[in-house]
This record gives structure tokens, C-alpha cells and sequence, in this order.
């Protein structure tokens, strides 16, 4: 046998030996792939990318000066509700009236409101602003 010849029964016993070791490898590669096999997997990198940047976007990572930033401007902006909050706990509601009804559909309102003392003795026209007159609707 002459070295030529040795050398190429060597490569070609090398590259059988390398595809019988890798031939699933091969097999599974995207050269040899169906389209859908291709669709279905440029669809799951699409997914995984849209999930990818809606998990970043969606926590709000702050330093820490704009925390404390946003931490009084919060404090200066909601100041008006916390303190009619902190009011409106301060009184004790001693004639509430709770006031419950369900509709035919089952849906049942709750009414804590607080009564007006006045609502009896209350005019929805001034004694100068005209007459009044009934009415029927037809």
C-alpha cells in the first residue's frame, strides 16, 4: 500500500467514525428540517422574545434617588386624599344608615353613605326663583 493510499482509507475511516458518533446531531440540524418543523420554531423564538420583553418592562426597576423622588411625589400628590382618608376616620359615624338592595340579578349594593341632617327640611327651589309646577309625562 502506498501512503496515499493510507491516507485516505485514514479519512475516510475518521468521517465514518464522525458521522456514526454525530448522526442524530446531523439528523436534527436545521439543513435537513421540515418548514413546518422551521415555522414552528421561528413562532416559539417569537414567543419566548415577546415574554422575554414583557417580564423587563413590566418591573420598574428605580435608582435609588428616583425612588425617593417618586416617594414624595407621591406623598405631595395623594396628601388631599390621605388626609380626608385620616378625616373621614376620625369621625365616628354614630346615625349611619346602612342601606342594602339586591337587584333581580342578583347583585347586592351597599350603601354606608352618611345621611344629610337636612335632607328633609332641604328646598330644591328657593322661594325667589319662580313657580313650581306639576307635571305628567305622556
Amino acid at each position: 500500500m502506498s501512503t496515499m493510499q493510507i491516507i485516505i482509507f485514514a479519512v475516510v475511516f475518521v468521517t465514518l467514525v464522525l458521522l456514526i458518533l454525530f448522526y442524530d446531531r446531523i439528523r436534527r440540524s436545521k439543513i435537513f428540517q421540515n418548514s413546518e418543523d422551521k415555522a414552528a420554531e421561528r413562532a416559539a423564538r417569537k414567543a419566548a422574545k415577546e415574554e422575554e420583553y414583557f417580564r423587563r418592562t413590566s418591573q420598574k426597576h428605580y435608582r435609588k434617588e428616583e425612588a425617593d423622588r417618586l416617594a414624595d411625589f407621591n406623598k405631595d400628590y395623594f396628601k388631599s386624599a390621605d388626609d380626608a382618608k385620616e378625616k373621614k376616620t376620625a369621625e365616628t359615624p354614630n346615625d349611619s344608615a346602612r342601606r342594602t338592595t339586591t337587584s333581580s340579578d342578583g347583585v347586592t349594593i351597599i350603601d354606608d353613605r352618611q345621611p344629610a341632617k337636612d335632607t328633609q327640611k332641604k328646598k330644591i327651589f328657593e322661594g325667589d326663583e319662580g313657580e313650581y309646577v306639576e307635571f305628567e309625562e305622556v
